[in-house]
Formats: structure tokens, sequence, C-alpha cells
């Protein structure tokens, strides 16, 4: 009884599996199947991709097909038109950042046509900008001036800046903020469409106190002496301070100061014969 049965089970499947292989291989008939060599509608299908390595893809690119129909590509870069006439034609490419682009269709009688493209992005200047001083920290508010163009932008909270849709030629970025110092970087463009240069400022110093003051010294005897002192204390993040001098025209003084490294201060004394 069990053989009768399995036999039973066996033909069975044998013939789904025969019904399936036929199924497979049926004619596309309907009239709307792309693969059906009669059909009257077409299919375009095809992907965006980044030129350069990797090609990554690109998404949300703005496909249009003979100037009637639209479409975007999705996360995958991925593009299709559905129930076209298979009439010659052009697809156009548009996405910010990017060179549009265009690609004339020719059916030749198929029902189904794949093409992919690569879009070029646009000419791109990035980064960010951030203290000298270490850890670095970035800055907001930089102004960012790209002089051939004379265009300027503004850092954000994270210090980030970024030009687009820019002519690929040399110039220079001049980065400016109050409290620091002025910084200048060349461009020169190369194959890529897109820089990034990241910068960081140097802080001002920043002069907390001055104090300028004359000590008179009364000795035995007819002895007196008498001196000018100068005390500066000066705020710098970065401690990267070279020198610091004071200059006065009328008293002929143009001196650099030492640094007291007890009292953190740079100071001198100055007696009469100095001045």
């Amino acid at each position: 009884m069990m053989n009768i049965k399995q036999h039973i089970c066996r033909g069975v499947i044998l013939s789904l599996v025969f019904v399936f292989q036929f199924a497979c291989d049926a004619p596309h008939k309907n009239p709307l199947d792309p693969q059906n060599p009669d059909a009257l509608w077409s299919e375009l299908r095809g992907s965006a991709r980044m030129a350069g390595s990797p090609a990554a893809f690109v998404a949300d690119v703005t496909v249009i097909w003979n100037g009637e129909r639209v479409t975007h590509s999705d996360a995958q870069g991925a593009y299709v038109f559905e129930r076209l006439r298979p009439v010659d034609g052009w697809l156009h490419y548009f996405k910010n950042g990017f060179r549009p682009d265009s690609v004339f269709i020719a059916w030749g009688g198929r029902k189904r046509v794949e093409q992919d493209i690569l879009l070029r992005p646009l000419p791109t200047l990035q980064g960010h900008v951030k203290t000298m001083r270490v850890p670095p920290q970035p800055i907001a508010d930089v102004k960012v001036t790209w002089g051939p163009e004379q265009q300027f932008v503004y850092t954000d909270a994270q210090g980030f800046y970024r030009f687009e849709n820019l002519d690929s030629k040399p110039g220079q970025l001049l980065f400016e903020k109050d409290g620091y110092r002025s910084a200048v970087e060349d461009i020169e463009w190369s194959t890529g469409s897109v820089i990034t240069t990241n910068v960081f400022l140097n802080a001002n110093p920043t002069l907390d106190s001055l104090l300028l003051y004359s000590v008179v010294e009364h000795h035995y005897g007819p002895r007196i002496v008498e001196q000018m002192i100068v005390r500066a204390y000066i705020q710098d993040a970065e401690g990267d301070i070279n020198a610091v001098s004071i200059e006065c025209s009328p008293l002929d003084i143009d001196e650099e100061l030492l640094y007291n490294v007890q009292h953190k201060r740079f100071e001198r004394s100055f007696s009469v014969n100095d001045l």
C-alpha cells in the first residue's frame, strides 16, 4: 500500500515539474510584456553612477525621456520607464552637483533597452576649519572666499564649508575670522572634480593687561636710581608667541620684552641711560 502511495506522490511531483517548465518556456503573448515581440509597449531602464572609482550609485537623479516622461533614480541609482512606444529619442539626466548629460536611444526593433549613465561631479571645494591648538576644535562663522569668482560662504557649527558648481580654474581660498590670523590656500585643479582642503587657524594673542610705571630709588648720598618698568600679561591659545616688543618713538625705545616664566608675563626694565 505504501509503495502505491509513493508512486502516486512521485507522479504528481513530476507532473508539477513538467507543468512548471512548460510554463517557464511558454511564449510571451501578453501585449504589455516587453519581452513579447509583438508587444505594443516597450521598457527603458538603467542606472546612474558617479564617474570615477569607485563608481558609486547616484540617487534622486532626474531622468527625462524625450521631454515627456520624468522619473527619478532610487537609492541604488536605478530608474525605469514602462509602457513606452519604441520611438527613437533622447534621455536627459539632471542632478545638483553634477554635469547634466544626455544619450540618444535608438530602439532598433527592441522592446527593452537598458541604458546606464556615468555622471561627472561639478567642480567642488570643501573642507573643515579648526583651531591650531591641540586638540583641534571646529571654528564656526569663518568667512571663506573663493578668489576667482569672489564667492564666499561661512563655516557651520562643525567648521564645514562647501562651494559647488565652480569653474575649474586655479585660484586662492581666503579664510578670515575676528580673533584669528587669516590663512590663504592655493588651489590647483587636477583630474578630480572635488578638492578637500582642511585649514587650521592660529588664534591671535590677546593683551590682558599692560603695566607701565616708574621707580625712583633714593640711596644714601646723592645717588638716585630711576627706572621705567614694563609688564605685559598676554593670553595665547597655542602658546607659540615668538617675541613681544615695546616701541616708543619719543623715548627712542624699540626693545624686546623678556618672558618671566615664574609669573608668566613679558617684562623689562629701562634705566635713564636706556631712554
